[in-house]
């Protein structure tokens, strides 16, 4: 998404090439791909078949946040 149409892989999916360019450095960081184990990668498809829209977003929010606020306390305590 960071790159513009003229730029990007010709090989993609064509799902993928629908995405406009988004300019503006949201999408410029490289995250290395994650390590999974036969475990994590069987678990995160066992996730993907749920129903997650009988979950209310209320719950990831507050999750999120309580995530956040423990971040936000260490690097203050440094």
């Amino acid at each position: 998404m960071n790159k513009p149409f003229e730029n990007r892989q010709k090989n993609i999916n064509e799902i993928f090439k629908k995405f406009p360019y988004v300019n503006g450095s949201l999408f410029e960081e490289r995250l290395s791909t994650a390590a999974f184990n036969s475990n994590m990668r069987t678990t995160l498809l066992k996730c993907c078949k749920l129903d997650w829209s009988k979950i209310k977003p209320e719950i990831f929010g507050a999750m999120f946040q309580s995530i956040k606020d423990k971040e936000s306390k260490k690097q203050k305590d440094y």
